[in-house]
């Protein structure tokens, strides 16, 4: 249990560090959307450059890796702990504290790629070339 929490928890401060990237671009592309100055479409410049770097499948692909890993692990502890939840009291705070964990872990992981995928999603749909009419 203790190898699936620490796994969890490092996985956590990655993932946490790529929202707080894309927030951090946000904020920029936010501040810089209307791109009227020679500044403004730099920074969308580079904006355009750097999302690529963030906006990827890597967070999402890593996600499920660990995420199946745990899965796999919990399950395991989940087997060996059932026979004794019925009557073994520290089987059932260990139960609890599992459950606990992998409410947690689910949740955040799951709100925190929706939100940066979200943000990714329109940073990236407003960096791209808006295609020219035809006369």
């Amino acid at each position: 249990m203790t190898l699936v929490s620490l796994l969890g928890t490092f996985f956590y401060v990655q993932l946490s560090n790529w929202l707080r990237d894309l927030i951090a671009s946000e904020a920029i592309y936010d501040a810089n959307a209307v791109a009227g100055t020679d500044a403004e479409k730099e920074e969308i410049r580079k904006l355009k450059y750097s999302i690529v770097g963030l906006y990827n499948l890597v967070p999402l692909i890593t996600s499920f890796a660990i995420s199946t890993f745990i899965a796999l692990v919990a399950g395991i502890i989940v087997r060996i702990l059932w026979h004794a939840v019925a009557s073994d009291y520290l089987a059932q705070n260990l139960m609890l504290a599992l459950c606990a964990f992998l409410v947690i872990y689910y949740g955040l992981t799951g709100y925190l790629l929706l939100r940066g995928y979200a943000i990714g999603r329109k940073i990236h749909g407003g960096t791209r070339p808006k295609p020219k009419a035809k006369a």
